[in-house]
């Protein structure tokens, strides 16, 4: 059963042959209602609508986009849906990528009795090539979502690692040329571990450490030369955001799981 109605796809399309500042690059228009429109792409004139959690914009994000669908719990687990690189700039990249799967040789479902017609194609994105899948509303141009099959995304996790990786942090020691880079990890309810990066640029070392912050303990320890090197304070605390730490993440998941009573 299709997440609009029929009275609404007719108003959408309308108002997108109509309304050409929609294809215009310079302009977001900020969708006030799950049926409103926020861009038209220009090859095909593909029309994105701000939707809700079952369709559109809405929809892709919360599912699709590396950063929000982190926060996508199904009961105590996040979800495992296939996520976008982390550098997919929202509805701009999404209308890119719909307007090179939109064509007649990539349509894989064409059925009068779906609500959907599907279209799927093989693309390489940002350096990663994998499948996406296109659906749009029956006979229409409306993208009903937008999606990588594979999960594309720069941070991986391990298996049943149900922790989400906060904003990074950052504090600096002058004097002993220190510099602290903290990532905390929470689960649905609340910060529970962290993970520190102390550089000290005098011994050229990185010492790495795990803490429980609900027992206030420090679970783990170790030493390396420099492991993640970048030299501008704000593109660090983002590279940090999307760097590979899954050797430390699954020492906390093998703590977790040996400490659950």
């Amino acid at each position: 059963m299709p997440h609009l109605s029929k009275k609404e796809i007719s108003s959408i399309i309308k108002e997108a042959e109509t309304n050409l500042e929609y294809q215009n690059d310079k302009i977001l228009h900020i969708g006030k209602a799950h049926s409103s429109i926020i861009k038209v792409s220009k090859i095909h004139k593909l029309i994105l609508i701000e939707g809700n959690d079952k369709t559109g914009f809405q929809h892709i994000n919360k599912r699709h986009d590396y950063f929000q669908s982190r926060f996508d719990w199904k009961g105590n687990k996040l979800g495992t849906g296939s996520k976008f690189w982390s550098r997919t700039f929202g509805y701009w990249d999404y209308l890119k990528i719909a307007d090179e799967i939109y064509t007649t040789k990539n349509m894989v479902q064409d059925n009068e009795q779906n609500a959907y017609n599907l279209y799927r194609a093989k693309l390489k994105i940002n350096d990663v090539e994998c499948f996406y899948r296109l659906v749009v509303y029956n006979g229409t141009k409306i993208i009903h979502t937008i999606y990588p099959e594979e999960n594309i995304s720069i941070w991986k996790k391990s298996i049943n690692f149900n922790f989400i990786r906060q904003i990074s942090n950052t504090s600096i020691d002058y004097a002993n040329c220190l510099k602290n880079v903290t990532m905390t990890y929470s689960n649905k309810k609340e910060i529970v571990y962290s993970i520190r990066i102390i550089k000290d640029f005098n011994r050229k070392i990185e010492v790495i450490e795990i803490f429980d912050i609900k027992k206030g303990i420090q679970i783990y320890k170790e030493q390396n030369p420099y492991l993640l090197a970048f030299s501008f304070f704000p593109i660090e605390l983002l590279m940090y955001e999307d760097a590979d730490l899954i050797i430390w993440e699954q020492r906390i998941l093998d703590y977790h799981n040996n400490n659950l009573n």
